[in-house]
């Protein structure tokens, strides 16, 4: 038996945090703690390193060396997402297929097959269910909600809560408006717009867009200010404030330790809401780590009511190849995406197609979606 103080008890629960964020094994063991009159049981159990296992099964076609990957999109259906027949819920459709290609030949295709609707009863101020992008992290498919910051672990028919992030440095009341996720030193990073919010009058009101948000895989968060690193982004092409960049998709890449972004809108001219709708762009922007040196090619041509919303790096493509959706939400307009493929050198391979359906998708990941399991 192990009897210890208050200031003890702190101290050993935040040794055993820092151990369980290492790579190492913990020798299985337990220790009862003993508190006043109270008794406490620890179990320290062995900690298995991050699951780096792909999450989908990838089909050859022997006669003509295409490669075949299950895909899935989800969708941010904005004020259309409360259900129409199940009062009090939200919904947020996936769209799921399957995507071929051939990196020798650089064929690309894919063959959307069906639809399913992930729900919940989670909302904010009667908003919710907004999934605004996919990743897969330590052997399971996460989405983030940017109207009530949850971020959910999907299985194949089940939204299920993580973590919630709150806005800014996380002392807010205020959720955090997720668009983009990535995965860096065995972290799952969340970030949001990266642009001031500003009033009406264009005056600024605070910088809390320019958090993002850093989860391990136990689901602590850390909020971090990238200010500097949003302004350097959008100062590669010229923009500084009031002039506006925003983003929704956002990839870091561990073979070419850059930073990769493809805004969704980009204006030298200040935000206004009837505006911003015409504001997208074609620009790939890539960084080095520490946000040093910048590239800026373009992506085919501009369509300026479709922004991109997600991306992925094509498997086997060695983080050379991209899969990106774009999607069109335009007063009075029916809700829209668009898929294309290209390099990022710039060269398109497959130019954008619509996808099936009136949904604005903003969630793009390769996931063998017949077998999503659970925790």
């Amino acid at each position: 038996m192990i009897t210890m103080n208050y200031q003890q008890i702190q101290q050993f629960i935040y040794l055993s945090l820092i151990l369980q964020s290492s790579a190492y094994r913990i020798p299985e063991s337990r220790i009862n703690i003993h508190y006043g009159s109270r008794k406490v049981n620890i179990a320290v159990q062995s900690v298995s390193p991050l699951s780096r296992r792909p999450m989908y099964t990838a089909t050859l076609n022997i006669m003509d060396g295409s490669m075949t990957l299950p895909i899935m999109a989800v969708a941010d259906m904005d004020e259309e997402s409360p259900s129409e027949t199940m009062e009090g819920t939200y919904v947020s459709p996936s769209v799921r297929g399957f995507f071929t290609y051939n990196l020798n030949t650089k064929q690309f295709s894919i063959d959307w097959q069906y639809t399913y609707n992930y729900t919940s009863r989670l909302n904010y101020e009667g908003r919710g269910m907004e999934l605004s992008d996919l990743k897969t992290f330590n052997g399971y498919l996460y989405s983030v909600d940017d109207k009530t910051g949850v971020v959910f672990r999907l299985t194949t028919d089940k939204a299920i809560p993580w973590v919630i992030n709150p806005d800014g440095d996380g002392f807010d009341n205020k959720t955090f408006k997720t668009e983009w996720m990535t995965i860096k030193d065995e972290h799952l990073w969340i970030g949001g717009y990266g642009k001031e919010y500003t009033n009406e009058d264009g005056s600024i009101r605070d910088n809390k867009p320019f958090y993002i948000k850093i989860i391990d895989r136990f689901g602590v968060i850390q909020h971090v200010n990238w200010e500097m690193e949003f302004k350097k982004v959008r100062a590669s092409i010229g923009i500084q404030f009031p002039a506006y960049m925003i983003h929704e998709a956002v990839q870091w890449s561990d073979i070419h330790r850059k930073w990769f972004f493809l805004p969704r809108r980009a204006s030298f001219e200040p935000y206004t809401d009837e505006t911003v709708q015409f504001m997208s762009t074609n620009y790939l922007i890539s960084t080095d780590e520490n946000f040093e040196t910048f590239e800026v090619v373009k992506v085919g041509n501009v369509h300026p009511t479709r922004g991109f919303s997600a991306f992925q790096f094509v498997p086997g493509s060695q983080d050379n190849i991209i899969v990106a959706i774009k999607s069109e939400e335009v007063s009075n307009w029916p809700l829209a995406t668009y898929i294309m493929v290209f390099g990022i050198d710039g060269q398109v391979y497959m130019d954008e197609t619509k996808i099936p359906g009136d949904f604005k998708l903003e969630g793009l990941e390769f996931f063998d979606f017949q077998i999503m399991e659970c925790c």
